[in-house]
C-alpha cells in the first residue's frame, strides 16, 4: 500500500497559518493606524479613537480565544476516537466531562457558599409549603429571560447556571443520539445552521444589526462547510443496528436541527447572562454549571444502566486518564474561553470561529494519513476561514462602503 505523500498536509497547514498570520496583520496595522492618528486629534476625539482601539483590541482577543478553541476541540475529537475504541460510554464521559467544571468553584469559595445557601434556604421552605410571595416573585425572576430581576445575586447565579447548563447537556444530548443514525455530510451541514440561529437570536434578543457583511459571512461559511463534508472531510458515522427506516432518518435530522437551534440560543444566553464579568463571573457560573450537572446527572446514568442503554463499566487507567485530561481541555478550559469570547465579542463570532474546527480537525486527518487534501478541501477551507474573519471585522468591512 502506496504511503501518502505528506507534502499535501504540509500545504494544508500552510495555509491555515496564513490566513491566522493575515488576521494578525490586519489587527496590527488597524492598532498602528489608530495610535498614529491618536496624537493629530482633540483631546475628545482621541478619547473616541482610544475607545475604538478598545474596542477592536476586544474583538480581536475574542476572535483569538475562538480559533484556540476550535483547535482543542479539534484535540478533543482525536482523544475521544482513541477512548472510544476501547471504552465507548458517551453519555458516561459527557456526564464527567460536564461535572469537571465544578473545580472552578475552589476559586470563589465564599460565593459559591452563598449561591448554594440561598438556593438550599429557598428550596427548603418551597418543599415546606412555606415559602412566601417574595419567594414566589424571587422565582419568577429566575425563571424569567435573562434573569437580569432577579433580587439575589447568588440565586440569579444558580438560575443562569441552571438555564445555561440545561440548554447546552439537551443540545449535546439530542446531537450525539443522533449521530449513530445520519451521514456525516448531513449532521454537519444541520448543526452548521446553528450559524443562522445564532443570527436570528443576536438580532431578537440583544438588537445585533443584520449587516449585508454578516450576511455574506455566514452564507460563505456554510458554502466552505459543504465543501468540505462533501470533499470527503471527516468520518463517516457508523450507523447503528444496520440501515434504518426513513422516518427514522428524518426524525434524527430534525433532533439535529433542534439542536443547532438550542446552541444558538445558548451562545447568545451566555451574553445575556454576563453582561460583564464584574457582575458575573465566568469561572464561577460554568462552576455551577458543572456542580448542578453532577448533581442532577446521576440519575440520568442509572436510569440508561437500567435500561440496558449504556451500561456502567469501569474503565482501563488509560482511558480514565485520557477521559480526565480531555474534559479538563476540552470542556473546562475550552467553555470558559468560549465564554470569555463570547463577552469579549459576540455570540455570532464565536458560533462562526467554531466551524474552524471542521477544517482544522480535517488537518489533522490528513496529517495522520487518514483523508486525502483536494481542491474542493482546500476552496472549503478557505471560505470557513474567509467567512470568520469577514464576521469578525464586520463593522470594519461595512465602513468601507459606507
Amino acid at each position: 500500500m502506496r504511503t501518502p505523500s505528506p507534502l499535501p498536509a504540509a500545504a494544508y497547514v500552510a495555509l491555515v497559518l496564513v490566513l491566522f498570520l493575515l488576521l494578525l496583520a490586519y489587527a496590527h496595522s488597524r492598532w498602528r493606524n489608530l495610535s498614529a492618528s491618536r496624537a493629530k486629534l482633540s483631546p475628545l476625539a482621541a478619547f473616541g479613537t482610544l475607545r475604538e482601539g478598545l474596542v477592536c483590541s476586544r474583538q480581536l482577543r475574542g476572535s483569538l480565544l475562538v480559533i484556540l478553541v476550535a483547535a482543542l476541540w479539534t484535540g478533543s475529537s482525536i482523544t475521544l476516537q482513541i477512548v472510544y475504541d476501547y471504552y465507548y460510554k458517551p453519555l458516561l464521559l459527557s456526564y464527567v466531562s460536564f461535572s469537571l467544571q465544578m473545580v472552578t468553584l475552589c476559586s470563589y469559595p465564599s460565593r459559591a457558599r452563598e449561591a448554594l445557601g440561598a438556593s438550599v434556604s429557598w428550596l427548603g421552605a418551597a418543599l415546606r409549603g412555606k415559602a412566601a410571595a417574595a419567594s414566589y416573585a424571587r422565582l419568577s425572576s429566575l425563571t424569567a429571560s435573562g434573569g437580569a430581576r432577579a433580587p439575589d445575586p447568588g440565586l440569579r447565579a444558580v438560575g443562569a447556571a441552571l438555564r445555561l447548563a440545561s440548554m447546552i447537556v439537551v443540545a449535546t444530548t439530542l446531537f450525539n443520539a443522533s449521530l449513530g443514525h445520519t451521514s456525516i455530510t448531513s449532521a454537519t451541514m444541520l448543526s452548521s445552521s446553528s450559524q443562522v440561529w445564532t443570527l436570528i437570536f443576536s438580532a431578537v434578543r440583544l438588537g445585533e444589526l443584520l449587516t449585508p457583511v454578516k450576511l455574506v459571512s455566514i452564507g460563505m461559511t456554510l458554502l466552505g462547510v459543504f465543501l468540505v463534508v462533501s470533499g470527503g472531510g471527516g468520518r463517516k458515522h457508523a450507523v447503528v443496528g444496520g440501515a434504518d427506516d426513513v422516518w427514522v432518518n428524518i426524525a434524527c435530522m430534525a433532533l439535529i436541527g433542534i439542536s443547532a437551534m438550542l446552541y444558538g440560543a445558548y451562545a447568545v444566553q451566555i451574553k445575556v447572562e454576563v453582561p460583564s464579568e464584574k457582575v458575573l463571573p465566568v469561572p464561577f457560573l460554568f462552576g455551577l454549571m458543572g456542580l448542578l450537572t453532577f448533581l442532577l446527572g446521576w440519575p440520568v446514568l442509572l436510569l440508561a444502566h437500567a435500561a440496558g442503554v449504556e451500561t456502567f463499566e469501569a474503565p482501563s487507567r488509560e482511558a480514565a486518564l485520557l477521559a480526565l485530561a480531555n474534559g479538563l481541555f476540552a470542556t473546562v478550559l475550552a467553555n470558559m474561553l468560549l465564554a470569555r469570547a463570547t463577552v469579549l465579542a459576540s455570540p455570532l463570532v464565536v458560533v462562526v470561529g467554531l466551524s474552524l474546527s471542521i477544517p482544522l480537525a480535517l488537518a489533522s486527518d490528513v496529517w495522520r494519513h487518514e483523508a486525502r487534501l483536494s481542491l474542493t478541501i482546500l476552496l472549503g477551507s478557505l471560505c470557513v476561514w474567509l467567512g470568520f474573519v469577514g464576521v469578525s471585522t464586520a463593522k470594519t468591512i461595512g465602513s468601507w462602503f459606507c
